[in-house]
């Protein structure tokens, strides 16, 4: 605020007040320190886990497989990563299975999907054409890579070599 008090003392000596606005009107068009803003570009990563294979495991927790596996299974739980996106499916006790998006305290197996495989998994209509193109992106690239927390002999003990669908998605 002390330009505007020079100003004023510039008024008493005949001169008009000059006001903010009209002091930058009357500055020629270099850029000023305000315009000299730096404009930060952002560039986003691409899009990587959308979700949708979450969305679509969702759907489909009531088909035949997953009663045939609730059935067969004492507790279980498979950690996911496909892309971005980490979830998990869970079998505890006698409850159904359960799929929550986030990262499991504790779990038997760790599965990762590329991301580039998401919607094409996700495309499928059936837990069957799932299972299939799955398993075929077990041995070929983009790779779904299976890691085994827990042993196959403390897994066994919990019902997975009785249940078909695990099976598959465990690569077993």
């Amino acid at each position: 605020m002390w330009w505007l008090k020079k100003k004023e003392k510039g008024d008493e000596a005949g001169e008009k007040p000059v006001t903010q606005e009209e002091s930058k009107e009357s500055q020629p068009e270099s850029p000023s320190v305000e315009a000299k803003e730096v404009k930060k570009i952002t560039v986003e990563p691409e899009v990587v886990g959308k979700g949708i294979l979450v969305e679509w495991f969702r759907s489909k927790l009531g088909e035949s497989e997953f009663q045939e596996a609730e059935k067969r299974l004492e507790t279980l739980t498979l950690q996911f990563q496909v892309g971005g996106t980490p979830f998990h499916l869970s079998k505890v006790g006698v409850s159904p299975f359960t799929l929550k998006e986030g990262r499991a305290l504790s779990y038997d197996a760790l599965i990762v999907i590329p991301a580039e495989l998401e919607e094409i998994l996700a495309s499928s209509d059936t837990m069957t054409s799932f299972l299939e193109k799955y398993k075929e992106h077990l041995r070929k690239p983009p790779r779904i890579r299976v890691q085994l927390i827990k042993s196959l002999e403390e897994l066994e003990r919990k019902g997975v070599m009785s249940s078909k669908l695990v099976r598959g998605l465990l690569g077993i």
